[in-house]
């Protein structure tokens, strides 16, 4: 390989002023091995390379390796279906892999931002080596984009992915650049438009809102020990998703209040919840996505014990 990799690392590094700690970081080896890079002692192993690539923002023929020209569009378009089938770790991925191709993409790097925050929220496992590189991205890709929606999508998410990490005052930095829902663009939507334009406009904002009431409502619930009050913000979050078209999660809110239900003792509303999940999934046209996430509760270790036995003896005798 040619030593002169080690110049151009050396290069960038000054153009972004940052530190050779930083890529180490980043890359997951010693800041002393990145100083023999630039010296010339030794060279990056290839496989590396697309992560230094990307650590700088430039596709990886910027480095001296040239890729197949690919669509972005297209690109992105698979993702999305990753995403759209709740396959967070696999949409990371995907996601992280394309950004090597298209580093300037504020698209691929929101919904990489938003399928890291949605696994880790989920308490499914993100490698921490994918995460400081989704957080590296979109700091970058932050001071980059113009697209007020696009921007602040990177930065809630951002700060979700933060907070988990216990990065505090980092996520306290970004938080402070997300605008509150009082002063959001959406509120000015009544002045900016008018008739038939205007409604449309506030039927699409009423699905955000929606949607952020659910989230609030079923975060209050998990908050709580199952009980009546628990169940009663639950029932709350499944109405707004409900009306947000979130219906995938809105399945999800009449399962938790089968669970709840059945850690409560009170078999038969936990019975009677289940039945309404799956007459919901069934008149939705989601019947398989309800039968998948009752399995995998069953074979979950970390599921609740009482949960499990309604799931089991009216999931799996009904067919499922």
């Amino acid at each position: 390989m040619d030593f002169n990799i080690g110049k151009r690392i050396r290069s960038l590094r000054a153009e972004r002023k940052t530190s050779q700690k930083d890529i180490a970081e980043y890359l997951g080896v010693l800041p002393q091995t990145v100083s023999k890079w630039e010296r010339g002692e030794c060279s990056p192993d290839i496989s590396v390379l697309p992560d230094i690539a990307l650590f700088f923002g430039i596709s990886i023929d910027g480095l001296f390796l040239e890729l197949k020209e690919e669509n972005e569009e297209e690109s992105y378009a698979h993702i999305k279906k990753l995403y759209d089938n709740n396959k967070w770790e696999e949409t990371a991925k995907a996601a992280l892999n394309c950004m090597r191709k298209f580093p300037r993409s504020h698209k691929i790097c929101e919904i990489l931002l938003v399928s890291i925050a949605q696994a880790v929220t989920c308490n499914i496992r993100i490698s921490n080596k994918m995460q400081i590189q989704a957080i590296n991205i979109a700091k970058r890709i932050i001071d980059e984009c113009n697209d007020t929606s696009i921007n602040q999508a990177i930065i809630y998410h951002l700060c979700v992915i933060l907070y988990r990490q216990n990065r505090t005052e980092e996520a306290d930095f970004y938080y402070s650049y997300l605008n509150s829902a009082l002063y959001s663009r959406e509120s000015l939507d009544s002045y900016r438009y008018t008739g038939k334009e205007l409604i449309a406009k506030l039927e699409e904002n009423s699905l955000i809102w929606y949607n952020m009431l659910a989230q609030s409502f079923s975060k209050i619930a998990y908050s709580m020990n199952a009980s009546e009050e628990s169940i009663s913000y639950l029932r709350s979050a499944f109405d707004f998703f409900k009306l947000s078209n979130n219906l995938h999660m809105a399945i999800l809110m009449l399962m938790d209040i089968s669970v709840s239900y059945a850690m409560m003792k009170n078999e038969t509303a936990a019975y009677s919840s289940l039945d309404e999940a799956h007459k919901f999934a069934i008149d939705n046209g989601m019947e398989e996505k309800f039968i998948i996430t009752v399995q995998k509760a069953i074979n979950d270790p970390h599921f609740s014990s009482e949960a499990k036995k309604i799931y089991l003896t009216k999931g799996i005798n009904d067919g499922r």
